[in-house]
Formats: structure tokens, C-alpha cells, sequence
């Protein structure tokens, strides 16, 4: 038994329970640290710096976190940049990772049904849907957000890129305008399928002398 075991038993109820009250209270706060951190690191590009093409890989290699949990701190810190309340949310406990998740999976999904990007007004209505949730709540309440329709799940890829072909990536988004990185790869394929499939254009044809197109022509060159 660990000393820690021996001292939990020795601890009264009361104190068990305001031990426990306490813990959580940290935990909810270091969730927001880690957040803020990840927030940090990649706003500088430091996931490059230590080899890592992108803070997914830097998060679920170097931090060891799943590849959900990793979604589940992206999706957070993704969104906590047009919606700050979500932060103070997570803080007071009325917001989880996995509610976040649900949230920013639905709004995909919204706007691929609608085709456009959604307000920052009804991407707010929909963190306010799955606040104070039940993950299972918060499904319900989302799917009926959604009208009930099932849309059928686009397939994602991911893929490894250079350090070099990272920062040429993100050197275009600031030329190119509000891109996400997979929406401006797209766009640069796309070109370049279209440059490969174009007709190339006929060589123009050359000149043949006289005596060459007519080899019974008494022509004689001037050079000659």
C-alpha cells in the first residue's frame, strides 16, 4: 500500500471530501492551462522547431495523448478563438473536452449542409446547447439541432509534410487570404491538376525549303 493509500484512510469524511472538491477544482484549471499552452506553442510554430509537422503530431507524439483527446484540445482551442467564453466555461466546470468535441463536429456538419460558414452568433448557440450537458444530452440536443438529418461523413486523410513544405503552406495562407491548411492544399491540387490535363499547345512548324518539299525542283539555294 502506498503511503498515499495509508493517508487516504486516515482521512475523515469531511476531509475526504473536501480533498476530492479540491482536486477537481485544479484539474479543470490545468485543462485550461494545457489549452492556453497548446495555444501558445503553436501560435509561435514551436511544434517545427522540435520536429513535429503539425501540433496534432506534436500532441498525440510528444504529449501522448490519444488521437481523440488530442481532436478534443484542438476543436477547444480552435474554437476558444472566435468564442472566448468557452475558456471561462471550462474553468467553472459547465464545458467538457468532450462536449467541445460533439460541438465542433456538429458545426462541421452544419456547415456542409448549408454550404457556407456559420455566424459567429449561431456557432455560439450551439456551445450553448451542450453546456451544463450530459454527453448523451448533448447529442440528443444536437441532433435536433441539425433537424435530425444524417449526413453522411465525409472520409478525412492526414498527411506528412516537410518543415520547408509546411512553412511555404502557411506563408501562402497569408497571401492567398482566410484558408484552412486542407482547404488551400485543395485549391493548389486542383491548379495543378488542371495545368496537367491542359491540351498542350502544337510546336510551331517549320519552314522547309523549296528544294526539300520538292525534290525534282531545280531551286538552288542562295547559299549555295
Amino acid at each position: 500500500m502506498s503511503n498515499q493509500q495509508y493517508n487516504l484512510k486516515n482521512l475523515s469524511k469531511h476531509q475526504l471530501v473536501v480533498n476530492i472538491l479540491s482536486l477537481v477544482k485544479k484539474e479543470k484549471g490545468y485543462t485550461l492551462a494545457i489549452i492556453e499552452h497548446l495555444e501558445e506553442i503553436e501560435s509561435r510554430h514551436l511544434h517545427l522547431e522540435l520536429g513535429f509537422p503539425s501540433i496534432f503530431a506534436y500532441i498525440t507524439k510528444s504529449l501522448g495523448y490519444s488521437e481523440n483527446e488530442a481532436q478534443q484540445r484542438l476543436s477547444c482551442m480552435r474554437l476558444a478563438r472566435t468564442i472566448p467564453e468557452i475558456k471561462e466555461k471550462i474553468s467553472e466546470g459547465s464545458l467538457t473536452l468532450t462536449n467541445i468535441g460533439l460541438a465542433a463536429a456538429s458545426l462541421k456538419r452544419q456547415e456542409e449542409t448549408k454550404g457556407e460558414k456559420l455566424t459567429i452568433e449561431e456557432k455560439t448557440k450551439v456551445i450553448e446547447t451542450v453546456t451544463n450537458k450530459s454527453t448523451r444530452q448533448a447529442k440528443i440536443e444536437l441532433e435536433a439541432m441539425e433537424g435530425g438529418a444524417v449526413t453522411k461523413k465525409a472520409p478525412t486523410y492526414k498527411i506528412e509534410v516537410s518543415e520547408k513544405a509546411w512553412k511555404l503552406l502557411q506563408e501562402l495562407k497569408g497571401k492567398m487570404g482566410n484558408y484552412q491548411d486542407g482547404e488551400l492544399l485543395e485549391l493548389l491540387l486542383q491548379e495543378k491538376a488542371q495545368e496537367l490535363t491542359k491540351p498542350a499547345t502544337p510546336a510551331p512548324k517549320a519552314s522547309v525549303p523549296k528544294s526539300v518539299e520538292n525534290p525534282h525542283s531545280r531551286y538552288i539555294p542562295k547559299s549555295v
